[in-house]
C-alpha cells in the first residue's frame, strides 16, 4: 500500500474507531482528564482541527502557497461547547472525514505536492498536511484508549 493510500485509509477509518473507543466509555469517563484535557474537550477538539484540515485542503487545492489561519486551541477548549454533548462533535467527525476522503482519493499525483504556509510549521506539501491529521487522530486515540 502506497503512503498516501494508506493516509487516506487512516482517515477513513478514523470515525469508526473513534466511535468503537467511546462506546466503551462511560458518561464519568468522558470527563476523566487525560494529560491535559478530558475525553469530551478531546473530541470537540478532534473535531474542530479535522474542520481545519478539510479547510486546509480545500484551500491548498485551490490557492497558490497560501498562508493559512492558525487558531489558540487553548482558548477554543475554554469555550463553552467544549463541555456540551459529544454527539454533534461525532457527526462532525464522520462527516467531514467522509469528504476529506473523498477529496483525497480524486487527487491527482501532482496535487499531493501543492504547498500552502503554516506561520508556526513553515511550507507545507498537502501530503506532509494530510499525515500531520492522520497521526493527530492517531495521537488522540491512544490517549482515549
Amino acid at each position: 500500500m502506497t503512503k498516501k493510500k494508506e493516509l487516506i485509509s487512516i482517515l477513513e477509518e478514523f470515525p469508526l474507531i473513534l466511535r468503537s473507543e467511546i462506546n466503551k466509555l462511560s458518561k464519568q469517563e468522558l470527563d476523566k482528564v487525560v494529560v491535559m484535557w478530558t475525553v469530551r474537550k478531546i473530541i470537540h477538539h478532534i473535531a474542530d482541527s479535522h474542520l481545519n484540515l478539510f479547510i486546509r485542503i480545500k484551500i491548498a487545492l485551490t490557492e497558490e502557497n497560501p498562508t493559512i489561519k492558525t487558531y489558540d486551541q487553548e482558548k477554543w477548549a475554554e469555550l463553552a461547547d467544549y463541555d456540551g454533548p459529544i454527539e454533534g462533535s461525532i457527526n462532525i467527525i464522520n462527516a467531514i472525514h467522509e469528504r476529506i476522503v473523498i477529496i483525497l482519493k480524486g487527487l491527482k499525483e501532482n496535487d499531493w505536492e501543492k504547498t500552502l504556509y503554516h506561520p508556526e510549521l513553515g511550507k507545507l506539501t498537502l501530503l506532509e498536511c494530510v499525515k500531520i491529521f492522520a497521526d493527530h487522530g492517531e495521537g488522540h486515540l491512544s490517549k482515549i484508549r
